[in-house]
């Protein structure tokens, strides 16, 4: 539950999220290399396993400890990073717009991926001629908690109306 003004961290939720996407990638990868070949499925499971899934594990295990996000009455501050730490504050006046995004996976685990828009140029990055967009901040939250944050957000009296 997110409480103004208290440090918030991922929800284990989010951990047990991540793991099974890199468990359905080894399988899936597993299942590819089997076919093309490799009759030994176990073997093959095992190796990739190892090779891909073992630094995988580590990486989501530090990124899960390494993030975090505080809400105050006026502002949101996102942290994040495992070797190089970022801190991003985005004031509620300058949020224009909250997205929300769920997978079939993501919905089986009760959580949400939640788009934090501003109109700062930072969120444009042009190169060789296309243009992509990034939001300001990003947050993976229970649906609980992605409801109760966007209506803190929307109906916030320092929220642009």
């Amino acid at each position: 539950m997110i409480k103004v003004k208290e440090l918030t961290k991922f929800t284990p939720k989010v951990k047990q999220y991540l793991l099974t996407n890199l468990l359905i990638i080894i399988i899936f990868l597993s299942v590819v290399f089997s076919m093309s070949g490799n009759n030994n499925f176990f073997g093959t499971f095992l190796t990739i396993a190892i090779i891909l899934g073992l630094p995988f594990y580590i990486y989501i295990s530090l990124m899960y400890n390494s993030w975090s996000f505080l809400v105050n009455e006026n502002d949101i501050t996102i942290n994040s990073g495992i070797l190089v730490k970022k801190s991003k504050t985005i004031p509620f006046n300058m949020i224009q717009n909250i997205n929300r995004k769920q997978g079939v996976l993501m919905g089986m685990f009760r959580i949400a991926n939640i788009d934090i828009w501003t109109s700062s140029p930072s969120q444009i990055n042009i190169n060789e001629g296309k243009t992509s967009n990034k939001p300001d901040g990003n947050i993976v939250l229970t649906n609980e908690d992605a409801d109760w944050l966007q209506g803190f957000i929307t109906y916030s009296p320092n929220s642009k109306k």
